[in-house]
């Protein structure tokens, strides 16, 4: 340097310089080639102050592990000297900012050497030492970094990588971020200054990423409906999950629109906040909604975030949608709910109260904001929400709890509250109470009325089978050292579904209506009866007493029954039967309803209209039933099952018309069982729907095989009928049999429902158009024979054997045979009469054109092996005398 000299600078601060006593200048920047006038000369003229003075110069250190120290700032002339101790504290104190700054530096040259870094730069990229010197090329540190696997994104394509930063080199500025693989991110910013320098900064933004992290987090699982537009051209940049499923769209169309897209006035803009914004939906439909927005960056431009809230659901009603401010200073503010935080440091004074609390909560005239709930609140109320802070901040954990509070309308609100302790800063003691606070009355009432619809049957206003087990138990337990106990009284209306058949659906509801309310007005006090299922009640009576009185009571009740019930105008008389159990010292309340369920069967069984008292012996029959149950389940595969067949006659001739089939159980130790003793339990089981069809082909191939082409009559259950497949069943048993469809006789009872069951009688039609002939069964021991005979064109009817036996001695018997002949006639069809045991019996039947009969006096069940017998005879002896 002409006309200088050299002026040692003094040691750099922190870790500018490896050396207390680094070199002069002049060798400094002799490592990087430099040379006065050039581009080098021109960055090291950083520092200038004074026209007089040369700058702050910054070379790097003589062993190349930290960056070029920060050099004197030199005088021309004799006064270099006198200055050289204010230069040197000067270059101290710039070293030391210099190296103590947060972000990497590094600087090179036009020529893409290093002129200068500070520490942070090395340990951001863990470059060992001695690596980093003044003068080495930058395509060299970039080449380290890539094959020092510190930079993920450049494992497997380190070429690539070096020339694409090599490239981001040569432009006039340039920003990146990318990964180490320690998982910090680094923001890169490079840029060139006007004298042809880089000046790079390396910028750790982990912190920054993970913030970004979570609150995207917070913005696509909001459930609120939030949406990002950029603030100038209004697209839609960003929507989370909950907006999404509000307009219902998906993510890739909805961010290719504009606000303008979706209002339905044609608005380009989006509406003030808190004003009512009427929006379309993907399908059409339209959106009331209220807007809520802020202004940030996003992306390095002006955009707004809105938050949405549904007008229908915001204080349930537009009443209230008045008081609703704009508010969405941050996510927080989004929220619809009451957020507020208190010093309790300073009293509990509100530092945070957000605009949905101030809606929500009560009507504040005065700013909340540095107050305490005893400037805002009742006093009884602030003491209680004192308290409740206190427990926050003495237990050290979140606690929740509920309380009432005055509303604006003067009102009571039921609000909802969990607070939790925040501290201050992160090692501290709890400071602040953060709170998040719902209006939950209109839900409380909600679940109120829920509940109610839940255990109250809507029809007669009673309590229903959920509520009926809570209340029973409750009086078991309540019975403590009375010896009365509880009693059940479990009542089943007789025949019930006649009415409903009859009358319809709206009669027979007014009539349980009309018996709920009489059943009630019986009641004592500490009584209650519960509608237990359709047509079944019972009653919970406590401190029943003795079982006479029980007794008693169940009386009183059947004889309610006796007069009838005016339902829209007409007098209804239904009966009922009552089972009784009475409570023993346990609180099984299960079993004391299955002991009434067991009373009420007996008393079905035994004569309806009465009531039964459970015995042990109930229990007994139950577990007998069961094991019959069991029995049956196998038997079938077991080939313990037989078919019979009795002998139907022409009364005319004395010819056999045809045979019924009839099954026979043999159980290996129970011996021959009674068809009325495990038919039911068929039925109830289902069981009935294979036995049935096994029934029917063994009749169908027993009778293709008889010498006289007789038919065969075969019994249909009402639970084939409501099984699918019965049908198929049939067509099945004739075509695997090759019988005739006209030799096939089908037997239904009025247990099969016809009336207003289209489905029935089209099974019956398609039988009859087959050919199949179909009967009536037990004809006139039902309420509705006469309805059945108009609903389907049967081509037998059978008197029940109930009227035949008492021919000849009950003239009611008599008439109602000879009726039900000249119906059967005056209809077209045959007449059977069943249980034919005298000759007397046989000459009044054809007396009154009975055509066929069957009983004993004709023959009992064969098997059939004895069929092809009976059809040799030519005729039978039977004495008609």
């Amino acid at each position: 340097m002409s006309g200088r000299r050299a002026v040692r600078p003094a040691p750099a601060a922190g870790n500018l310089s490896a050396s207390p006593r680094g070199p002069n200048l002049r060798k400094a920047f002799a490592l990087g080639d430099w040379a006065p006038g050039s581009d080098r000369e021109q960055f090291h003229r950083l520092g200038s102050r004074r026209g007089d003075s040369e700058p702050m110069l910054l070379p790097g250190g003589p062993d190349g592990t930290r960056c070029g120290r920060m050099g004197t700032s030199m005088s021309r002339g004799d006064r270099v000297n006198d200055r050289h101790q204010a230069g040197t504290g000067a270059e101290a104190l710039l070293g030391e900012a210099f190296e103590a700054l947060p972000e990497g530096i590094v600087i090179s040259d036009a020529g893409g050497r290093l002129l200068c870094w500070n520490g942070r730069y090395a340990d951001i990229y863990a470059h060992p030492p001695h690596f980093l010197r003044v003068g080495l090329a930058v395509e060299t540190v970039f080449r380290h970094i890539a094959a020092s696997g510190r930079v993920p994104d450049a494992i497997g394509c380190e070429e690539e990588w070096v020339a694409e930063r090599l490239r981001q080199q040569s432009l006039p500025a340039c920003a990146f971020e990318h990964r180490l693989a320690d998982g910090r991110w680094i923001r890169v910013e490079d840029k060139r200054t006007r004298h042809g320098m880089r000046l790079g900064l390396r910028i750790d933004i982990t912190d920054l990423k993970r913030r970004e992290a979570s609150f995207r987090l917070l913005f696509e699982s909001n459930p609120v409906p939030i949406l990002v537009r950029d603030r100038d051209s209004h697209r839609f940049v960003a929507a989370n999950d909950a907006a999404l499923n509000l307009f219902g769209y998906g993510r890739a169309h909805f961010l290719t629109l504009a606000v303008g897209d979706l209002c339905a006035n044609g608005r380009s803009a989006p509406l003030p906040d808190a004003a009512p914004w009427r929006c379309l939906r993907a399908d059409g439909g339209f959106l009331d909604l209220l807007p809520y927005s802020s202004e940030f960056r996003h992306e390095g431009r002006p955009a707004v975030v809105t938050a949405l809230i549904d007008m229908t659901e915001l204080q349930r009603g537009r009443d209230d949608l008045h008081q609703t401010r704009a508010f969405l200073d941050s996510v927080v503010q989004t929220i619809p709910s009451i957020v507020f935080a208190k010093d309790m440091q300073e009293d509990g004074r509100y530092v945070l109260f957000n605009r949905a609390a101030e809606l929500q909560a009560v009507s504040l005239s005065t700013p909340v904001l540095g107050r305490t709930d005893f400037d805002l609140f009742p006093e009884d109320l602030a003491a209680f929400l004192r308290d409740r802070d206190l427990d926050v901040m003495r237990d050290g954990r979140p606690r929740s709890y509920e309380f009432a509070a005055p509303g604006e309308d003067g009102t009571t609100r039921l609000i909802r509250t969990r607070k939790v302790p925040i501290a201050g800063r992160p090692g501290e003691p709890p400071r602040f109470v953060l709170g998040i606070a719902d209006d939950i009355t209109e839900r409380r009432e909600m679940e109120r009325r829920l509940d109610r619809a839940a255990r109250f049957d809507d029809l007669t206003g009673l309590p229903n089978r959920v509520a009926f087990a809570d209340l029973l138990l409750a009086a078991l337990d309540a019975r403590g050292g009375e010896e009365a106990g509880v009693a059940l009284l479990l009542i089943d209306l007789d025949d019930f579904r006649v009415f409903n058949d009859a009358l319809g659906h709206a009669t027979g509801d007014a009539l349980l209506k009309a018996v709920g309310e009489r059943l009630a007005a019986e009641m004592r006090e500490r009584d209650v009866v519960v509608r237990l299922a359709a047509d079944e009640f019972v009653v919970v009576a406590q401190a029943a007493g003795p079982p006479a009185e029980i007794e008693r009571m169940a009386w009183r009740l059947l004889d309610g029954f006796r007069n009838p019930f005016v339902v829209a105008g007409q007098d209804l008389l239904v009966g009922a039967t009552i089972g009784i159990a009475l409570s023993g010292p346990d609180r099984d309340a299960g079993r004391l309803l299955r002991h009434a369920e067991l009373a009420l069967q007996r008393a079905k069984s035994v004569h309806r209209g009465t009531f039964q008292v459970f015995e042990a012996r109930m229990d007994e029959d139950v577990r007998r039933r069961r094991a019959l149950e069991q029995d049956l389940r196998g038997a079938l595969d077991r080939g313990e099952f037989e078919v019979h067949y009795q002998p139907q006659v022409d009364l005319a001739t004395e010819s056999i018309a045809g045979f019924e089939a009839l099954v026979r159980w043999h159980h290996p130790a129970r011996g021959l069982v009674d068809p009325g003793c495990f038919i039911p339990v068929a039925e109830e089981t289902g069981l009935i729907v294979r036995l049935g069809a096994w029934v029917l082909e063994q009749a169908c191939a027993a009778a293709a095989r008889w010498p006289v082409p007789v038919r065969v009559a075969v019994n249909l259950s009402p639970v084939q009928f409501i099984t699918p497949g019965l049908p198929e069943a049939v067509a099945a048993a004739l075509e695997g049999s090759g019988l005739a469809p006209e030799r096939l006789e089908l037997e239904i009872t009025e247990s099969v429902r016809l009336i207003d069951n289209d489905l029935n009688l089209a099974v019956l039609h398609r039988f009859r158009d087959a050919g199949i002939q179909i009967a009536l069964d037990d004809f006139g021991t039902g309420f509705a024979s006469l309805s059945y005979l108009r609903a389907f064109p049967f081509n037998k009817i059978k008197i029940d054997r109930s009227f035949v036996q008492d021919l000849g001695h009950d003239e009611g018997c008599l008439a109602i045979v000879r009726a039900a002949t000249r119906l059967a006639r005056d209809l077209g069809m045959e007449t059977i009469a069943e249980g034919v045991e005298t000759p007397l019996q046989v000459l009044q039947l054809r007396q009154f054109g009975c055509t066929v009969g069957q009983g004993f006096l004709f023959g009992r069940p064969v098997a059939d092996g004895e069929v092809a017998l009976m059809l040799g005879a030519a005729a039978l002896d039977v004495a008609c005398s």
